[in-house]
């Protein structure tokens, strides 16, 4: 999802002095570049289950990563012969693992074996790049279709939302997909610039628009994250900048290293736990941990 603008970014941001709103952060981040033995390949998304445990999708290897919630390595899920296009994950309360296999246009359930449960198909040539559950319902954002489909009753056809275009409701290329306790849909609007956030049933109740490509400001969101306090935490794989906002479009802080900004090189998921906010950077090839407030 990234540009190549990050450098050229990073020079306006330090020229211009967006420095202030909001305590500096990152001073004490932790970075995680390898897996064991191997490094990272491609850390495509991530997820979390109730205890922070951290799972982080490797697309260039097919494999899931399973680190504590302070980033020690625990075990990884093997993908390869299986997935053919690992794009995203959640995970369930259960501890049951749902990706999304991109332009198969389905969802896999999965145990912590790897062995598939139950597939979940899309149609209509969809390439899924989000997934979330909430109770027994498994929803997904196609990107191709600018859609969120959600899987509800076993043998029922998905349920779909939204069609492409710039009003609410609509899309244009939708990326990553959050839900929050009490079930609504957060989705990152890639082309139109916002977030946008529906009730568990498709029903529009927000958008989060700040169009620029400066700190307070959302250009290319990708990643998306909600923390305990209802805050939204967007990623920008333009500016590579990872922000967070309140439901009214405020801007409360960007994460920072050294008192400045910190520029990832492409943060395509975020997860939010106690232990602090969690960027998978893609470009870097390398997983961040972020000091929590």
């Amino acid at each position: 999802m990234g540009s190549g603008r990050q450098p050229v970014i990073a020079v306006i941001l330090a020229v211009i002095g967006l420095l202030p709103c909001g305590p500096a952060r990152g001073d004490a981040v932790s970075w995680v570049d390898r897996a064991q033995a191997r490094p990272l390949a491609m850390p495509y998304d991530l997820a979390t289950d109730r205890k922070g445990v951290i799972f982080l999708l490797e697309s260039g290897s097919r494999t899931i990563s399973i680190f504590s919630p302070r980033g020690e390595f625990l075990r990884d899920i093997q993908g390869r012969g299986t997935w053919k296009d690992p794009s995203a994950i959640a995970v369930g309360a259960g501890g049951t693992v749902y990706l999304a296999d991109g332009n198969s246009g389905k969802v896999l359930e999965l145990d912590l074996a790897g062995k598939v449960r139950r597939e979940f198909v899309a149609g209509d040539g969809a390439r899924l790049t989000g997934v979330g559950v909430y109770g027994d319902d498994v929803f997904c954002v196609d990107n191709r279709n600018h859609k969120v489909v959600v899987f509800r009753k076993r043998g029922s056809p998905p349920e779909k939302w939204g069609k492409r275009g710039d009003g609410p409701g609509e899309f244009q290329s939708p990326f990553r997909l959050a839900i929050d306790p009490s079930g609504r849909v957060f989705v990152t609007d890639v082309l139109n610039a916002r977030v946008q956030w529906f009730s568990a049933f498709g029903q529009h109740l927000g958008t989060l628009k700040r169009f620029g490509a400066g700190e307070g400001k959302i250009f290319r969101p990708t990643g998306l994250a909600i923390d305990a306090m209802g805050k939204i935490w967007v990623s920008d794989s333009y500016t590579g900048l990872v922000q967070r906002f309140d439901a009214s479009g405020g801007f409360s802080m960007v994460l920072r290293t050294a008192g400045r900004p910190h520029i990832f090189g492409d943060p395509v998921a975020l997860a939010v736990t106690p232990a602090g906010v969690w960027v998978a950077d893609q470009r870097e090839n390398r997983l961040g941990r972020f000091p929590g407030e």
